[in-house]
C-alpha cells in the first residue's frame, strides 16, 4: 500500500486522463440524444475526449518513451508533422526522412556520449 510518490502522481494523471475522456465523450453523446444535432462545441470534445481515453491506454508505453528520447526529438517531430499537415500529402516523404534522421542523430549523440 505504501507506494512511491512518483508511481501515485502517475496512477492519478492516468486516472484524469480516463474521467476527462470520459467526459468528452459524454457530453457529445448527451447533446446528440437532446439536440438531435450535435453543436460545434460537442464535436470538438468528443474528438478531444477521443484522444485522451487513447492516451490512457497508452499511458506506460508513453511513459517508457518519454524516458528514452529527448525532448528536442519530440519537438522536431512535431514541428516537421505541422509542416506535413499544413503542406498535404507531397511532403510525406521528406517529412519521414527528417524524421528518420533525428532519431538517428539521436542514437549518435547518446553512443557518444555514454563513451
Amino acid at each position: 500500500m505504501n507506494k512511491n510518490p512518483i508511481e501515485r502522481a502517475d496512477q492519478v494523471k492516468r486516472i484524469a486522463l480516463l474521467v476527462l475522456g470520459l467526459l468528452g465523450m459524454s457530453y457529445y453523446f448527451i447533446e446528440l440524444f437532446t439536440l438531435e444535432k450535435p453543436t460545434p462545441s460537442s464535436q470538438i470534445a468528443v474528438r478531444v475526449g477521443f484522444v485522451l481515453f487513447l492516451f490512457w491506454l497508452a499511458f506506460p508505453q508513453v511513459q517508457v518513451l518519454v524516458r528514452r528520447i529527448s525532448p528536442i526529438t519530440f519537438v522536431g517531430s512535431a514541428v516537421v508533422m505541422l509542416i506535413f499537415v499544413k503542406a498535404g500529402p507531397l511532403v510525406l516523404i521528406p517529412c519521414l526522412i527528417i524524421c528518420a534522421l533525428l532519431g538517428i542523430m539521436q542514437y549518435a549523440v547518446k553512443v557518444f556520449t555514454e563513451r
